[in-house]
């Protein structure tokens, strides 16, 4: 008997010769129980199990290389024969090199597609307009005195500090954290919202999610939900951004309110060990005087003070 390929269930009883069909039964009606002996079942399918001829070779459409078909065994199901035929070792003729080629380029897509949506949404909720992302950069600080230069210095560095996996996308990194923040004090124009307000925007683009407020808007807008008025939540996304920059801290009305909510704001930060920036014209001494002793007590020991002097920046534009 020639071989057979198989490409559909085949009723056994069109198949084998006549001694070695079921001894009761008609196996073509569906659903009828038949015994068959095992020994019998046994030469039946042993019977059935000659090979069906491999078909010629074939070459991947991807990679031009020729490629060997898959044989599928053969099994019974009930009376019925299955497999005992040759496929293609994968779909769409393309060979498995070019799979795994296909799907990585495909997951690497998918990432960088997810990487561009990160960035897009933090740089969108970092609380920083597009002009002010676009002039306040590194590359357009002008720096005139040794300690503007320090101050920049130091700043790059809080962005510089390599790379580490960002979670759900293995082919992207984001930006590592530094364990502690900055608190730049100097004259006003002297460039602290502008170096600062770099760091938060290389930091959205590193795939950090960073956050700029200034103090006196974010409590009056805390003022305003507590009014039942429209509001942003400025207070609520200051406590959880991962990287904040309080901007003018110092600057708002010294009530005793306004101490505690942003008592309550650094206490919860320096816990959590986030990292927090600050900006104001106040040396440390002199903030104590208008928020209070507790409060920047916190700011240090979670911010190194960074003194910054120079000429007033905005009076030359």
């Amino acid at each position: 008997m020639s071989p057979r390929i198989c490409k559909k269930p085949v009723p056994i009883s069109k198949i084998l010769p006549d001694k070695f069909r079921p001894l009761s039964g008609d196996t073509d009606l569906p659903g009828q129980d038949v015994a068959v002996d095992e020994q019998q079942r046994k030469v039946r399918i042993s019977f059935e199990l000659q090979l069906a001829p491999e078909p010629k070779a074939t070459h991947c459409r991807g990679c031009l290389r020729a490629f060997s078909w898959r044989y599928r065994k053969p099994y019974v199901i009930g009376e019925r024969l299955q497999g005992n035929t040759w496929a293609a070792p994968f779909d769409g003729a393309v060979c498995d090199d070019c799979r795994k080629a296909r799907a990585d380029k495909e997951a690497r897509e998918r990432a960088e597609h997810h990487v561009v949506e990160v960035r897009n949404s933090h740089l969108q909720g970092c609380n920083v307009s597009d002009q002010d992302a676009a002039s306040m950069t590194f590359e357009q600080y002008r720096p005139v005195t040794d300690l503007q230069r320090a101050a920049q210095a130091t700043c790059q560095a809080l962005v510089s500090l390599g790379n580490e996996p960002l979670p759900g996308v293995p082919f992207a990194e984001r930006l590592k954290l530094p364990d502690r923040g900055k608190y730049l004090s100097g004259p006003v124009g002297t460039g602290k919202t502008h170096l600062t307000t770099a760091v938060v925007v290389a930091m959205c683009q590193g795939l950090v999610r960073a956050v700029r407020m200034k103090v006196p808007a974010m409590l009056m807008d805390m003022k305003e939900q507590f009014n039942d008025r429209p509001s942003k939540g400025l207070y609520q996304i200051a406590f959880k951004a991962p990287a904040l920059l309080l901007d003018d801290i110092g600057t708002e009305r010294g009530t005793d309110w306004a101490t505690e909510q942003i008592f309550q704001l650094i206490d919860y930060r320096s816990e959590q060990r986030l990292l927090t920036l600050f900006t104001t014209n106040l040396t440390p001494k002199q903030l104590e005087g208008r928020l209070s002793d507790r409060v920047v007590s916190r700011i240090l020991g979670m911010a190194d003070v960074v003194y910054i002097d120079g000429p007033d920046g905005r009076l030359k534009r």
